[in-house]
């Protein structure tokens, strides 16, 4: 039996096919483009990471050969986020990198309250995490609050994005 992992990174996704005990097979890199349209601001298009990902995965399995390929797994920067549209499974914004930092006002707005959020996340009070995002984006773009109220979007990481289009759930 062998297996495939798959690696997405920020600048790169990498596939890697292993057999039983451990050792690779085969394995491939394809790189893929970071946007910086303004300061502070960091996208990639995830239909681009997307099709990469199939891409390297369907060569994956022509190089597993006969051998079957018992599992395959995903691993994704988690703090690269996006919305997308439910039923299409289509990206509406750009995927903004866990290096942009747009979002850097409203941590600062939400300064005073770091305390209890890290209480009830885990998480520090960071434009890198989705929260700061999500908010940014809704407040630049009244058509996504319209959206999502009419419950046709997902905003969430690039990995469940990418795990919904490769997996069709």
């Amino acid at each position: 039996m062998n297996y495939i992992i798959i690696d997405s990174g920020t600048s790169a996704t990498k596939a890697f096919l292993f057999n039983s005990d451990g050792v690779v097979l085969h394995s491939q890199k394809i790189k893929h483009a970071l946007f910086r349209p303004q300061q502070y601001h960091v996208e990639s298009d995830a239909l681009v990471i997307l099709e990469t990902c199939k891409s390297l995965f369907e060569k994956m399995v022509i190089a597993s050969g006969d051998i079957p390929v018992h599992s395959s797994g995903l691993a994704i920067q988690r703090s690269t986020f996006l919305f997308w549209e439910k039923e299409s499974c289509t990206p509406v914004t750009p995927a903004l990198s866990w290096q942009d930092s747009r979002a850097y006002a409203i941590v600062e707005e939400f300064s005073t309250h770091s305390d209890k959020l890290w209480q009830i996340t885990g998480t520090p009070l960071s434009a890198h995490f989705g929260g700061p995002k999500f908010l940014h984006m809704i407040r630049e773009n009244p058509q996504l609050q319209k959206r999502i109220k009419n419950g046709e979007l997902y905003f969430g990481p690039l990995s469940a994005f990418l795990s919904q289009a490769m997996t069709g759930t």
